[in-house]
């Protein structure tokens, strides 16, 4: 059974922890797993205007979670956390399990570390309708892999 299993049908929780200690999270959409560097690795992609990129980018690792609750998926789809602190509004609360951050709330967790991110400005799709839903202004995603760590 793939990890992801449970992320495929809705949306997701992605959460990164910079290194002064402060935790940002996004609803994410977009996930793919499998095998790369002969390691198990999922893929989250985040736009570069997401403030939680900036987490991303700076973090070692991020945590992808499930919550049942569909009103927070959609609160942290709509609100930016540059303009309120998302996660105590929400209620949610964070732990950690062997060092690894765990959502509480949450149905499931995983947590990943970054070893690789992938830019797709500049590239072209080979299927049409995706080159042009995702023209080169609206290609501003970055794939971040992510070891899964047990």
């Amino acid at each position: 059974m793939f990890l992801t299993e449970n992320f495929l049908e809705n949306d997701f929780l992605l959460f990164a922890k910079k290194k002064d200690g402060s935790i940002n999270g996004m609803t994410c959409g977009w996930i793919t797993e499998g095998r790369l560097f002969n390691e198990h690795v999922i893929m989250v992609f985040v736009r570069r205007n997401r403030y939680t990129f900036e987490f991303i980018d700076e973090a070692d690792e991020f945590l992808i979670a499930t919550i049942e609750d569909k009103s927070i998926l959609e609160y942290f789809g709509s609100v930016s956390g540059r303009d309120e602190d998302k996660i105590k509004k929400a209620g949610l609360s964070f732990s950690e399990d062997n060092g690894m951050l765990k959502l509480d709330q949450a149905s499931h967790n995983i947590n990943l570390r970054k070893v690789q991110a992938l830019d797709f400005k500049g590239c072209h799709y080979l299927d049409d309708d995706i080159n042009e839903e995702y023209d080169e202004n609206n290609r501003g995603h970055i794939a971040f892999v992510g070891v899964v760590e047990e």
